[in-house]
C-alpha cells in the first residue's frame, strides 16, 4: 500500500488487519470543537463516541435530526416525563408510609399463620401470606364508633 502524504509521511501499513480503534487527530477551530461537544452532549454521547459515530455516518446527512428525535423529547413530552416522576415519587413515599418497619416486622413474625379477624360483624380466617393481609389484620383490629 502507498503512502499518502499529507503534511508528513503517515504509515498506514498493517491499518487494514487493525483489531482496535486507532487515534486520529486533526486540529478544528475553537467554535467547531464547542459545537460538536454541543452536539455529543445533546446526543448523549462523549465528543469521541459522537465524532467516530459522525465520521462512521459521514455519507448520512439525517443522523443528528434522526438520534435527537430519539434522545432529544420535545418540551411537551418534557413536561409530561415531569409530571409522571412526581407521580412515582408520590407513589413511592406512600408505599414507603404503609410499608414501614412495623408493617414489615408483623408480617415476619405472623407470616403463614392463620390470624381470626372480624370483618362485617362476622369472624373470618385470614393466613398471613403478604403484607396486605398483615395490613388488614392490624386494621381489623381497630374498632372505629
Amino acid at each position: 500500500m502507498n503512502d499518502i502524504r499529507i503534511g508528513r509521511a503517515l504509515k498506514l501499513e498493517g491499518l487494514e488487519n487493525a483489531r482496535n480503534k486507532v487515534t486520529i487527530g486533526f486540529k478544528a477551530d475553537a467554535v467547531t470543537k464547542i459545537q460538536l461537544a454541543k452536539e455529543a452532549n445533546e446526543c448523549g454521547l462523549t465528543l469521541s463516541e459522537y465524532i467516530d459515530y459522525r465520521l462512521s455516518q459521514r455519507n448520512d446527512d439525517s443522523f443528528v435530526n434522526s438520534i435527537k428525535e430519539v434522545i432529544v423529547p420535545d418540551p411537551k413530552t418534557l413536561a409530561d416525563l415531569a409530571i409522571a416522576q412526581r407521580m412515582y415519587q408520590n407513589a413511592i413515599n406512600k408505599v414507603k408510609f404503609y410499608e414501614n418497619d412495623f408493617l414489615q416486622n408483623a408480617f415476619r413474625k405472623y407470616q403463614g399463620q392463620s390470624i381470626k379477624i372480624e370483618k362485617d360483624g362476622t369472624i373470618q380466617e385470614v393466613v398471613i401470606n403478604s403484607l396486605e393481609d398483615t395490613y388488614i389484620a392490624i386494621l381489623s383490629t381497630l374498632k372505629l364508633k
